[in-house]
């Protein structure tokens, strides 16, 4: 339940910030797909420990909390890149921003 809560709210901030960027004329076909791929990669490492593991192993609630943390790092470590991301027309030296 937890995971299709996350999914959802991934979900719907991709739309929020997909209509921004095409709002603002920003928008990147590859980076959109670069998303999707993550986002897809973190739902299948959320969803591993179910599909894998036993539920009624002893071995299920750690690995939940390995593929979660690990997805919390990845989520991480995606956003700090993502800052980074070069988007909009580039300016030139001598121009001053509006």
């Amino acid at each position: 339940m937890m995971a299709l809560l996350f999914t959802i709210i991934q979900f719907a901030l991709i739309a929020f910030y997909i209509y921004e960027a095409q709002r603002s004329g920003y928008w990147s076909w590859s980076k959109f797909l670069l998303t999707v791929i993550f986002i897809v990669f973190e739902g299948f490492l959320i969803g591993a420990p179910v599909i894998f593991v036993d539920l009624k192993s002893r071995w299920f609630w750690p690995a939940c909390g390995i593929t979660w943390a690990t997805v919390f790092v990845f989520g991480f470590f995606f956003v700090r890149s993502a800052n980074r991301w070069q988007l909009g027309p580039k300016k030139r030296a001598g121009e001053l921003p509006r």
